[in-house]
């Protein structure tokens, strides 16, 4: 029993972890047809188990996919999505041929190894098995397990890679440095993430310049406004905010306030996103975050886009 509690166990853990990470760094809504196939198989992959242990294929493959639709909640709940019945109800279809093709790759694999009498269901409960059949069914056992670890471990590393690469990473001094428009957020989405709203007004531009000056203009009203015309803006007024830029964070200063110094994590985005699931972020865009309290996490975020 504690054997085939470790299967449902690993079953779970496996199929949660890679959907959760698939549907973070790989998944595109429109894959090809048989991406569509093969993914499930992946992600279900733990059916196999069955085939070196007496254990419940049914079961098995309800534990499998409670762990893959348990890693889709987590995503879409990270993402805000609200949709997320219909997004389910669609990848537990997906995953039924999966599903069915690894149950008859398992019963398969239970058939061979009962004509060369090496039935592994029974080497776990039987002591009258030789040693060498006892080594051999753990063997099979731990290869299927460290292929699935191995998996997992590629898609962290892979996954990761591809969020620093693709998606965004920490900004550079020379990627920030022009004219910006706040892009304003989805009023719903914008109450959950700012804590706090110290610059409430809905339509702001700034311009960064490479000598450490920083304007900021805010209005109640939009209107269009060309590079040319905010530098002319900016000129017409005396500075009095500068910043300092160090790996990624930007510090702000004010000439008028010397005991006030904002410090702002930057990052630019590499590949089209939407925030959340929601607010469409697109690649030279720049996401601005000013970080609480160690128990706060970010109290305040702002989406910048940059006019050419």
């Amino acid at each position: 029993m504690r054997n085939h509690k470790m299967i449902y166990g690993l079953s779970f853990f496996y199929s949660a972890l890679t959907a959760f990470l698939f549907i973070t760094f790989f998944y595109k809504q429109n894959g090809s047809a048989l991406s569509s196939f093969i993914v499930p198989v992946i992600l279900l992959a733990p059916i196999l188990f069955v085939a070196v242990q007496d254990v419940s294929l049914l079961f098995v493959s309800f534990i499998t996919l409670l762990g893959l639709v348990s890693g889709l909640l987590i995503d879409l709940q990270i993402k805000n999505i609200v949709t997320w019945k219909m997004t389910v109800f669609a990848w537990i279809i997906l995953s039924i041929p999966a599903i069915v093709i690894l149950n008859v790759s398992s019963i398969l694999i239970r058939i061979i190894n009962k004509r060369n009498k090496q039935d592994f269901s029974k080497i776990y409960d039987s002591h009258q098995i030789d040693n060498n059949k006892i080594k051999l069914s753990k063997k099979i056992f731990t290869t299927i397990f460290l292929v699935l670890c191995c998996f997992s471990g590629l898609l962290i590393y892979s996954g990761t890679q591809k969020s620093n690469s693709e998606v965004g990473r920490f900004a550079k001094k020379e990627e920030i440095v022009g004219y910006w428009k706040l892009v304003t957020l989805p009023h719903d989405l914008s109450q959950k993430i700012n804590k706090v709203n110290p610059w409430p007004l809905p339509y702001q531009w700034f311009a960064i310049y490479n000598d450490g000056k920083i304007f900021s203009f805010m209005s109640s009203k939009d209107q269009v406004l060309t590079a040319i015309e905010l530098d002319k803006l900016c000129k017409s007024i005396p500075p009095n905010t500068t910043y300092e830029f160090n790996s990624g964070f930007l510090t702000v200063s004010y000439s008028d306030m010397k005991n006030i110094k904002e410090l702002w994590g930057v990052n630019i985005i590499k590949k089209e996103i939407k925030i959340r699931g929601v607010a469409p972020a697109l690649p030279g865009d720049i996401v601005m975050s000013i970080q609480g309290g160690p128990k706060d996490g970010i109290i305040y975020f702002r989406h910048l886009r940059k006019i050419i």
